[in-house]
């Protein structure tokens, strides 16, 4: 394993997203990071993996099973009927 970091820029150019992006998923703990002080984020090899697998899991995986809104609406109308 290397022990080699790369920055926030670097990260940016190897996602091919702004480095805003970057800094808003650190600032956020979406994207784990080594912080090396107030203002200095360094990403081993192991997080930049992890942060693309981790894409490419969200990417493949639905916002919703199939039937889920209609299921919603049919709890909705239930709970509505109760309280009405």
């Amino acid at each position: 394993m290397s022990d080699e970091m790369i920055t926030v820029q670097q990260l940016a150019d190897k996602l091919q997203c702004s480095i805003r992006t970057v800094q808003l998923n650190v600032r956020n703990k979406k994207w784990p990071h080594v912080k090396l002080g107030p203002k200095i984020v360094r990403f081993t090899q192991e997080q930049v993996d992890g942060i693309i697998s981790g894409a490419m899991v969200a990417a493949e995986a639905p916002d919703r099973a199939p039937g889920q809104s209609a299921r919603i609406r049919e709890l909705m109308r239930q709970l509505n009927e109760r309280e009405g």
